[in-house]
């Protein structure tokens, strides 16, 4: 699917351009900005191959998704998978890593893949797994599955893709339908019950599902977890949440920090400590400046003191 970059990549590139925070754009970028605005506004969505802040190699996807905007703007939105990575193969030597809703591949990527590295991808959604099977492709060992990962087996229904984003749909609004398998098969079957340093989540209010379809894999691998937190998604959300930091407390699990949606540490969690946990959860709203948090929860306390140190 890889191609040379286009006329459309080029326009993308530069409406992505990254500025001083008190600088107003340039010209160029300027146009470049509106220019992708007519395109996506009169329905052309082609993909493009560009360069983007904070990633070695060009990336391909389509010129509607908002990722390469939002790193350009926020120095550190997604920079915490970057920073694990490197810590983990300074201390294990190479990185095992599952990426639950990889989107285009763009967590992949952000890790600097090296030789000796793994990867289990998995996207479920039919407008982004293309790009994350081209992407993907150039990293010495990488499977990618167009498989949903929640709590039970069953299928996932999903909503119409927008702005880089889906997540599962009510039945009146799905766009698209998949496999649904809980990630403990998926880790034994396609994974062979391996090692795994790394279990990044993102699916878009799904997140406390697939850590519950996770049970085996979390208690005998104890990796590394960051996965979303969003209470705002539902009028049960909130609770759901509590219970995932319950189960990942069952799970062996004590300690992690709080990453509000542009990357920014917000504070630590015990899982523990109920007080903490709402005070989390309270401060999420749909309206911000708080949209989400991705939560970073660590293997022990002893790591989670050794990594903390690393974090600008």
């Amino acid at each position: 699917m890889k191609s040379s970059p286009s006329v459309a990549s080029w326009i993308f590139e530069l409406a992505s351009k990254r500025e001083a925070p008190c600088e107003r754009p340039k010209a160029a970028v300027k146009f470049a900005r509106a220019l992708r605005s007519a395109l996506l506004t009169g329905g052309v969505d082609p993909a493009c191959l560009i360069r983007v802040e904070g990633l070695a190699e060009r990336i391909l996807l389509p010129l509607s998704h908002q990722m390469p905007l939002y790193r350009s703007r926020h120095a550190q939105y997604d920079r915490v998978p970057m920073w694990l990575a490197q810590y983990i193969r300074e201390t294990r030597g190479n990185l095992c890593m599952i990426d639950v809703g990889a989107n285009v591949g763009d967590t992949v990527l952000a890790t600097n893949p090296r030789s000796g590295d793994q990867y289990l991808a998995l996207e479920p959604h039919p407008r982004y797994f293309p790009f994350l099977a081209s992407n993907s492709s150039t990293v010495e060992a990488c499977i990618a599955l167009q498989l949903a990962c929640g709590e039970i087996e069953g299928e996932l229904g999903l909503a119409a893709a927008a702005r880089g984003t889906a997540g599962p749909a009510v039945a009146a609004a799905t766009s698209a339908s998949v496999p649904q398998r809980p990630l403990d098969a998926i880790w034994r079957e396609a994974w062979g019950a391996g090692r795994v340093d790394f279990l990044k989540i993102d699916t878009d209010g799904f997140d406390v599902q697939v850590l519950r379809g996770a049970r085996a894999v979390l208690r005998a691998q104890q990796p590394w977890i960051f996965y979303e937190c969003d209470a705002t998604t539902s009028m049960d959300a909130a609770e759901l949440h509590l219970s995932a930091f319950e189960l990942l407390r069952e799970l062996g699990y004590s300690h992690g920090l709080a990453f509000d949606n542009f990357g920014a540490l917000r504070g630590e969690i015990e899982f523990a400590d109920l007080k903490s946990l709402h005070r989390i959860i309270a401060s999420q709203s749909p309206n911000g400046p708080v949209y989400y948090h991705d939560i970073l929860v660590a293997p022990d306390d002893s790591e989670f003191a050794r990594f903390k140190e690393r974090i600008p």
